[in-house]
């Protein structure tokens, strides 16, 4: 007879024993907004408007140009490294549809960052994590005052290299590994009139 699994609750979640596991992490509360990093549970706070906003308007930008077998998706768990971590990006495209948590990583085409104004002082580490994991691009979009800046990075012989920056009100033509115009002006919810 196969052992029933209980959720962890909350605030078991915040005095657990020791490092923390696959199997730990995967009995979180739903909703509970975290990351495995090696062992340790990081929470974090829920990003602001203009970064969910943001994330929003890039995936619906995505999906309109990735092809039919892939998938786009927002803030879901993605399992690297056999499980010794569990990341959340902002937004992803995956070769091959996938359902539940957490989404393999072998499976990402490319994986989206959002930092807001005072964040990302993580990216360094997961942009290495997910090279590991063979991941072909790498997108950091950076809130500044004047909107949202774009770097594009591309896996290339295990490392990212930079690709292309994009400064707030420009346009991010990607062609691999999908083919993509990203207007950053739509990230705001602006039009381009042009």
């Amino acid at each position: 007879m196969a052992a029933v699994s209980q959720d962890i609750g909350w605030e078991a979640a915040l005095h657990h024993p020791g490092p923390w596991t696959e199997e730990d992490f995967d009995r979180l509360p739903e909703g509970l907004r975290a990351e495995l990093h090696y062992g340790r549970l990081i929470l974090t706070p829920s990003a602001s408007n203009s970064h969910n906003n943001a994330a929003r308007r890039l995936a619906m930008i995505l999906e309109e140009s990735v092809e039919e077998t892939d998938q786009v998706g927002t803030d879901v768990d993605v399992r690297l490294a056999d499980g010794e971590i569990y990341y959340r990006p902002d937004a992803f495209v995956l070769r091959t549809p996938a359902k539940g948590r957490p989404l393999p990583g072998e499976d990402l085409l490319l994986v989206v960052e959002v930092i807001s104004p005072g964040g990302g002082k993580e990216f360094r580490q997961k942009m290495a994590d997910y090279a590991e994991a063979g991941v072909p691009a790498y997108l950091i979009l950076k809130e500044e005052t004047a909107g949202f800046a774009a770097t594009l990075y591309l896996l290339r012989d295990d490392a990212y290299v930079l690709a292309e920056k994009v400064a707030p009100g420009g346009v991010l033509d990607l062609r691999e590994p999908i083919e993509c115009s990203i207007d950053l002006a739509r990230l705001e919810g602006r039009r381009r009139t042009s």
